[in-house]
């Protein structure tokens, strides 16, 4: 069972967003664990073809659920295209120093 806060049925209600939307963000959307939650983000590439024609499926495009980490409540639920950026990071490398000696 999912729990919303106050405030995410609060920023629902604003954004025109039902608990049926929310619960096809979780299904389809991809997840992304960040400061102690779990950010749901549903992007052009998560929504399914046969679903991509829906007017009411394509404008979810760029929702962002933010769950607790137990995944049970809802905290909040927002819309922006280019919210979710995936984090790159650089390959992490070691460079081992070799002292040579010089003296032979």
């Amino acid at each position: 069972m999912l729990n919303f806060s106050f405030h995410a049925l609060h920023r629902m209600a604003l954004r025109g967003l039902s608990k049926a939307d929310v619960a096809y963000v979780l299904a389809h959307g991809k997840c992304h664990f960040a400061a102690g939650a779990n950010f749901y983000y549903l992007g052009k590439r998560q929504i399914p073809f046969c679903d991509s024609k829906s007017s009411q499926i394509s404008r979810l495009e760029g929702t962002v659920v933010l769950l607790s980490k137990d995944d049970q409540t809802v905290i909040t639920v927002y819309r922006n295209k280019k919210s979710f950026v995936p984090l790159r990071s650089k390959a992490k490398y070691y460079v081992e120093i070799e002292h040579k000696n010089n003296y032979h």
